[in-house]
């Protein structure tokens, strides 16, 4: 017997404790569905916070990240049947703060959208769109199919540790597969113009995503303005408990934030990040490089190189991807990105078939003089 609305929750701290922020996102949920899953990856100290809420609880080795959390719960014979019949199915990490708004108001905006999946965030730029992965929704039209359940089969790794490549897979990947299949992408927010974890207070005030990622207070992003930015302009203009907010800082991050710093703090100027414009042109073309070649390298390893795999090879085409080429003098630690061989260009010359070039506007210059001879070559770069 199907539900209108299955949620599978992913759940995951290195302490094993589930904050109040956790039970007051597992409320919203509980409250907008009408089977509730959550999946702890790890341990769970405090399992009695999450009962409350959830329908059932699954415990897992912490492996696969939430997609792989994911795929234990699409897969059990409990629920296959169940969530294959019902109406929406959400798939929700415990990655945010928040919804600072009522989920209901978010699922009642989505309403009058057509799509047959949606999250609350939508990101395009350069040749990279996708929709957010912390927070998806999929619609009866896919779940009644097989594209989905067969992404996850083939693509989705429950036991993998590799972190860029779950994001890869399954935020890029199944994205990319969902849309090549015909079905229909929308966001509650569409086309974010300011990174969540960078500029976490742009994102807030002015794209309006009703979230606050946890990770801008993590040691790689955390910068003491920008937080304070981001939580004043919170407390101003959104209900959420703050408290709540910080005491969750506190005990992930062991950072202190006091509640009377941040009412006090006078916020800075916010801005906008830029973002290159979607080429759909040049996305379309590297799709028919591909499809017209049977082996093929991408040139450059770095973040364009890795967008570049991303986008084209986080899925169906990954047979026809062969690895990555890097110039003879570039330094690299590595001898394998994504699973994939890294060749030095002198070890690989002449051999090579079609190559993709994933670099800047600067370095493509001069690998373009490396491969002045080479026949079949394609450029992320739009240079002449």
């Amino acid at each position: 017997m199907g539900c209108d609305r299955v949620g599978i929750f992913c759940f995951y701290d290195r302490h094993g404790q589930a904050g109040r922020d956790v039970c007051v996102l597992l409320e919203e949920l509980k409250k907008n569905v009408d089977l509730l899953v959550v999946v702890v990856n790890g341990q769970i100290d405090n399992k009695d916070a999450l009962e409350s809420c959830a329908d059932d609880i699954v415990i897992r080795d912490n492996r696969g990240y939430d997609a792989g959390a994911y795929k234990r719960v699409l897969f059990d014979q409990k629920y296959a049947d169940m969530i294959k019949s019902s109406k929406e199915l959400v798939l929700c990490n415990s990655s945010f703060y928040g919804p600072l708004i009522p989920l209901a108001d978010i699922f009642d905006a989505m309403e009058e959208s057509a799509a047959d999946f949606w999250g609350i965030s939508g990101f395009e730029g350069d040749l990279i769109e996708h929709i957010q992965s912390y927070f998806l929704v999929f619609r009866q039209k896919i779940l009644r199919g097989e594209v989905f359940f067969q992404y996850f089969l083939k693509h989705i790794q429950e036991d993998t540790q590799d972190y860029f490549g779950v994001c890869s897979s399954f935020e890029n990947g199944l994205y990319e597969c969902l849309v090549d299949a015909g079905y229909v992408p929308d966001a509650f927010v569409k086309k974010i113009s300011c990174d969540n974890y960078s500029n976490p207070y742009g994102s807030l005030a002015v794209d309006g995503v009703p979230v606050i990622k946890k990770k801008i207070f993590s040691a790689q992003y955390f910068e003491e303005a920008k937080a304070l930015d981001v939580l004043n302009f919170a407390l101003d203009h959104y209900r959420y408990d703050l408290g709540t907010l910080l005491e969750s800082v506190e005990q992930i991050y062991g950072l202190t934030i006091r509640q009377e710093r941040v009412k006090v703090h006078i916020r800075g100027p916010v801005w906008t990040d830029g973002f290159l414009p979607l080429r759909k042109k040049k996305k379309e073309d590297i799709k028919q490089f591909i499809h017209d070649h049977g082996a093929v390298f991408i040139y450059g390893i770095g973040a364009a190189g890795r967008g570049i795999y991303q986008t084209f090879f986080s899925y169906e085409n990954n047979p026809k991807l062969k690895g990555f080429i890097i110039s003879d003098d570039q330094e690299s630690e590595k001898a394998t990105l994504f699973g994939y061989p890294i060749y030095r260009l002198r070890e690989i010359e002449g051999t090579v078939k079609a190559v993709i070039v994933g670099l800047g506007d600067l370095n493509s210059r001069v690998v373009r003089n490396y491969l002045r001879e080479w026949k079949n070559v394609i450029y992320k770069w739009d240079g002449d």
